[in-house]
């Protein structure tokens, strides 16, 4: 597999340009109005996963949500260029995390990036792995006109991928439902006064 470094600088460009904007839009509403983006603040995404809420029915909403998120970024990467759809996924997902930081440095001071990260791990380490692959599948498909499924095999080889992707998510989903929340509260109160 040969790896386009170019295009991996374009991507993380689109990133930390999201992050920044992110950042700005953050800070100008936070001046303007503070009460909107205070909806926003991690503390109200991540109340259901440090109440008692049934982890098994909170794990089915989140596999349920991620996948319709998959499905509809591989729909649109196999539907116009991957490349494309790739640097709008990175820009929104910096734009995401721009805009969490900046709320939670308002909030907590420098408390807040670390609240942030611990936020979203362990489960975005695996997310951006499972996406990763769907980017590598869809884009070798998009670019190599079904090169890497031409054998005898075909149907098998063609389910593969995706069973491997289902399988990425939900270990991520799981994570984000069982491991995240024990990180959250043993964390919670050191960080959040």
């Amino acid at each position: 597999m040969k790896i386009d470094f170019k295009g991996n600088k374009v991507v993380a460009i689109s990133l930390f340009a999201g992050i920044i904007v992110g950042a700005i839009v953050a800070n100008l509403t936070m001046a303007e109005k503070m009460y909107i983006l205070g909806n926003y603040a991690i503390d109200n995404y991540n109340a259901y996963a440090m109440s008692k809420v049934d982890k098994n029915n909170l794990f089915i909403t989140i596999v349920l949500k991620r996948f319709k998120q998959i499905a509809i970024v591989g729909i649109l990467m196999m539907a116009i260029n991957p490349y494309i759809i790739l640097n709008i996924v990175a820009f929104v997902f910096g734009s995401t995390i721009g805009m969490l930081l900046a709320i939670e440095t308002m909030r907590l001071g420098l408390k807040g990036v670390l609240y942030t990260i611990i936020c979203f791990l362990p489960q975005y380490i695996i997310y951006i792995a499972g996406f990763m692959l769907t980017i590598y599948w869809v884009s070798k498909k998009y670019v190599k006109d079904n090169l890497y499924f031409d054998d005898s095999n075909g149907k098998i080889r063609k389910i593969i991928p995706i069973i491997i992707i289902f399988l990425i998510f939900l270990i991520g989903s799981g994570f984000e439902a069982y491991i995240n929340p024990i990180f959250l509260k043993n964390f919670y109160q050191y960080i959040v006064p």
